[in-house]
């Protein structure tokens, strides 16, 4: 038989067990929580209880043992666990949010060094397609064969094929001017490579400090001012992977500053371009008479822009436009937020104000 004690305690148990308002936590954790397995003593406990924080969690444990109920005390310990709560969340997600771009910046910015370092290999193929335009000028008349002019040898170079493959939709003259102009193209690949190499390895220095800031955080005061110092790790641009970045809708330019330029690849994503990935401070410039791209120079955080870098992204809206080959270029640029959508209407058209024109030969950049 049970003594009277623990015969009254045995009760309190069960009926902790089948008590609702217990959840799964709260069952296994009761007698830790309490720091006793008398369960008569806990629940006296918890009717005298105006609640307080444990392992962050709100319980109804007493904060001392001459500690009686009192509804607005209560209330107000509830409603302070509440914001406490709330503030954790807050934090833990922006924390976890901006670890994780640290991460894919870094790894983002260590990827594509690499990719803008290959310099020698676009160099070779710069050099094979000028040395085809070169051998196409000189062997004009000789005989074609299989759609390929065989190189003599006393033209042939080394490290060169001996034949020049030819288009079959295009003329010789036309095939000449294909294969120089994609040598000019491909060496001026390597001219932007050079500046966003500069850009990559200056971002990469500055974000190597990033992590070990990051874990010093311990508010949400603290996380943001550690995005006012690092706000490339919160822009709409930021790079997932380089799938994401092969499928983003412009293609990425640097100025003779060193400034960003984006230029947008269709309608669709000219406007995805300047509503989605422009800050409201960066400049935009379009053709003024005729349909092209839109471009996007990222000066948001710059109080002063050059001329020669609006000449340089105005350069890139004439060439991206249908007046690629007109002699001079009216283009118009403003800051984006001077730029807004037409309602109803197609991909790309857009009104904006407070603009001002600069005339530009549409001429490779």
């Amino acid at each position: 038989m049970f003594g009277d004690s623990q015969l009254q305690n045995t009760n309190y148990e069960l009926q902790i067990a089948n008590d609702l308002r217990f959840n799964k936590f709260w069952k296994n954790s009761i007698h830790e929580i309490f720091s006793t397995k008398n369960d008569k003593h806990i629940y006296d406990s918890i009717e005298r209880s105006n609640g307080q924080i444990w392992k962050g969690r709100y319980i109804l444990l007493p904060n001392n043992e001459n500690e009686q109920f009192v509804a607005d005390q209560f209330y107000a310990n509830y409603k302070n666990y509440i914001y406490s709560y709330m503030e954790h969340q807050k934090f833990s997600n922006l924390f976890k949010q901006l670890s994780k771009n640290i991460d894919t910046r870094l790894s983002y910015l260590q990827q594509s060094i690499v990719g803008v370092s290959n310099e020698s290999k676009l160099q070779k193929r710069s050099e094979k397609m000028r040395f085809y335009a070169d051998a196409l000028n000189v062997l004009r008349g000789e005989k074609i064969l299989n759609n390929e002019i065989f190189i003599p040898e006393w033209f042939q170079k080394d490290g060169m094929p001996d034949k020049v493959p030819l288009f079959e939709t295009k003329n010789l003259q036309q095939t000449i001017e294909i294969y120089y102009r994609k040598s000019s193209e491909i060496s001026e690949r390597i001219k932007q490579n050079k500046k966003r190499l500069v850009l990559f390895n200056k971002e990469l220095e500055k974000l190597k400090p990033a992590k070990p800031d990051l874990t010093k955080a311990e508010s949400t005061e603290d996380l943001e001012l550690f995005k006012k110092r690092f706000p490339e790790l919160t822009q709409n641009n930021f790079h997932i992977d380089k799938k994401a970045e092969e499928s983003r809708p412009y293609r990425e330019f640097v100025s003779p500053s060193g400034i960003l330029v984006w230029v947008g690849k269709s309608a669709r994503q000219n406007d995805d371009l300047t509503f989605h990935y422009a800050h409201k401070k960066d400049l935009w410039l379009h053709t003024r008479h005729s349909k092209g791209s839109h471009v996007i120079m990222r000066t948001a955080d710059r109080k002063h822009v050059d001329r020669k870098d609006i000449e340089f992204a105005a350069k890139l809206a004439a060439r991206y436009s249908e007046e690629k080959h007109a002699s001079l270029v009216s283009v118009i640029y403003t800051q984006k937020k001077y730029v807004s959508k037409i309602r109803n209407s197609g991909p790309g058209k857009v009104r904006f104000e407070y603009d001002k024109d600069i005339l530009v030969k549409p001429e490779t950049v």
